[in-house]
């Protein structure tokens, strides 16, 4: 080897990832590096375009994409996003990782990514087991809670039919869990919102948990300064608090405290949980969001489970636009940390405008004064939007720029199924029509539309 980039290059050839790093300047960002497997999984030649702007990228299926990706990074640190496209007749799903980064005054965009068709696919193929398995196995559960709530009525205080019976409630929860994670692996996952009362759901998972342990006499010190209402699906919220304050149970120590601490902030509501357990060792607080991810600890070994219940939280906390992080203090107890948003009265309606001509995203803008109204220029803009603001209803161009309408509508609804779209479009085609409906879209307006035809669909939405 001749230098240290010679060494650099040769290294990252030897990675099965993609990388591409692009350099900012003078509000250009620059492909400065790109290794064999990037050109192998994208499928072109990056040597004609070392050197060059970004923009280099604009007759490629990938130029919208990295606009929008580099863009994100310039506001946050990392960036995840998932990218499907066709390439030789088939289609592939690469998971995209940017990292932005100031190296001696130099601003770096770093890009790594994989193939990750196959993983999904296992992660369906894994879902669908779990579903079967869990629909399979509740009708006989179903049988003995029945027959032993009788038999418990009959001959209540006797202990063998008292441990059956609290035993077989664990059962019922892991099921409900199973049942949920399989929703999360095909998204299929809905979310059913209205306003509920936070104070209730949380009080009624303790009482349910705190069952499930007698012999931890554990106590719960609740503190709120009001009666929070949440725009929230009650019973997967429910799940959530259920899991959440399980663990805190469940990994404390023996007549510990368990501390529930509800905040009203305006647009969101704070809940903090904490324990007074172990804690989770530093070495794994990367791991424990993942499915059947246990720690290893005496407490874990007391009173096992299958590691999805955090899974399963974390999955329905994003559906509901919040956000959940667990913070540690190893040996003194774990603090759970959850965002949600608060509350809004039936009549308001969030709505995104996906098009590519902002003469027809200030139209939509006039047409609907009275509501609360975000537009996107592209699938890939929409798609930042709806992560971080709880839209109700989306108007969608079908002929968007980089990722179509079609495509963009799979995405939205595997991901928010509750959210409703409504396509927009030019041709008023048979075949546009199906593929819109098929997507996941509730209704379709062609161009040229008036504000009636506008209007109706918001007001059809909002009944």
């Amino acid at each position: 080897m001749n230098s240290k980039n010679e060494i650099f290059e040769g290294l990252f050839d030897l990675i099965n990832e993609g990388i591409l790093i692009f350099s900012e300047s003078e509000n250009e960002n620059i492909l400065f590096f790109a290794n064999k497997s990037a050109g192998v999984l994208l499928d072109i030649d990056f040597k004609d375009f070392i050197g060059k702007t970004v923009h280099s990228f604009k007759n490629t299926p990938y130029y919208d994409f990295l606009i929008n990706l580099i863009k994100n990074a310039k506001e946050s640190e990392f960036i995840q996003k998932d990218l499907t496209f066709q390439l030789k007749g088939l289609s592939y799903l690469y998971e995209f990782h940017i990292r932005k980064s100031i190296l001696n005054e130099d601003i770096l965009y770093y890009i790594w990514f994989s193939d990750v068709t196959v993983n999904r696919k296992i992660d369906e193929v894994k879902g669908n087991f779990f579903s079967i398995m869990s629909h399979e196995l509740k009708t006989p559960l179903t049988i003995i809670l029945g027959n032993l709530e009788i038999i418990k009525d009959e001959y209540p205080n006797i202990d063998f039919i008292d441990a059956v019976y609290d035993n077989s409630k664990k059962l019922e929860k892991i099921f409900d869990d199973l049942l949920t994670v399989s929703e999360c692996y095909n998204g299929k996952l809905v979310i059913n919102k209205s306003n509920v009362g936070l104070n209730s759901i949380i009080e009624e998972s303790w009482e349910f948990v705190k069952s499930l342990y007698p012999q931890k006499k554990c106590v719960l010190r609740f503190e709120y300064d009001e009666e929070m209402t949440i725009l929230a699906d009650r019973e997967r919220i429910k799940l959530v608090f259920t899991n959440i304050l399980d663990n805190a149970v469940k990994f404390n120590r023996m007549s510990g405290e368990v501390t529930c601490i509800v905040r009203n902030k305006g647009e969101k509501v704070i809940v903090k949980i904490k324990d007074e357990g172990e804690g989770i060792s530093r070495r794994n607080m990367n791991e424990v969001f993942d499915p059947f991810y246990q720690e290893e600890a005496a407490n874990t070994r007391n009173f096992p489970g299958i590691g999805i219940g955090l899974t399963v939280a974390r999955e329905i906390i994003r559906l509901h636009r919040g956000k959940i992080e667990i913070k540690n203090d190893e040996g003194k107890g774990t603090l759970v940390n959850i965002e949600l948003p608060t509350g809004r009265k039936k009549e308001e309606v969030n709505i995104l405008v996906v098009d590519d001509e902002e003469i027809i995203r200030k139209l939509f803008l006039r047409m609907l004064d009275n509501y609360n109204v975000y537009t996107a220029k592209d699938a890939f803009e929409a798609l930042d939007k709806i992560s971080e603001f709880d839209i109700d209803l989306v108007f969608m161009d079908i002929d968007l720029p980089g990722m179509n309408g079609i495509e963009a509508t799979r995405r939205i609804k595997k991901a928010y199924p509750d959210i409703s779209v409504c396509f927009v479009s030019a041709q008023n085609s048979i075949e546009n029509v199906k593929s819109g409906m098929l997507a996941g879209g509730f209704d379709y307006i062609v161009k040229p539309f008036r504000v009636n035809d506008v209007l109706k669909i918001v007001k059809a939405f909002a009944k």
